[in-house]
């Protein structure tokens, strides 16, 4: 999936304002979101891990240049970090794609 892909989508979804913004820095991504999935989980992003709440575990991450890598046991997912609007995306490989809904700033 790329970024032209994530807009178009947002067009058409009638988001109010379509703003790419890229990633820079941790500060951007902390917080309280909730993860787009199968079943909406609650992910509290600190300093050094994502919190899946509703699961009590915690999935330790590194931000490195413009990737967000996250470890779960012996494997490791993640992407390049974009957030339109209210939600962060990251993008991997193979058109892998996460998706955050922030549900409030804690910062």
């Amino acid at each position: 999936m790329s970024v032209d892909t994530l807009k178009s989508s947002a067009k058409t979804s009638n988001w109010y304002k379509v703003d790419t913004i890229k990633v820079a820095s941790k500060k951007q991504i902390l917080g309280t979101w909730i993860e787009i999935n199968k079943e909406n989980l609650t992910v509290q992003i600190d300093e050094h891990f994502f919190n899946y709440i509703e699961h009590h575990e915690k999935l330790k991450y590194k931000f490195h240049k413009d990737t967000i890598s996250i470890f779960h046991f012996n494997n490791k997912f993640g992407g390049k970090p974009y957030i339109i609007t209210d939600t962060l995306f990251l993008l991997g490989d193979d058109n892998y794609c996460l998706k955050f809904i922030r549900k409030n700033h804690d910062n």
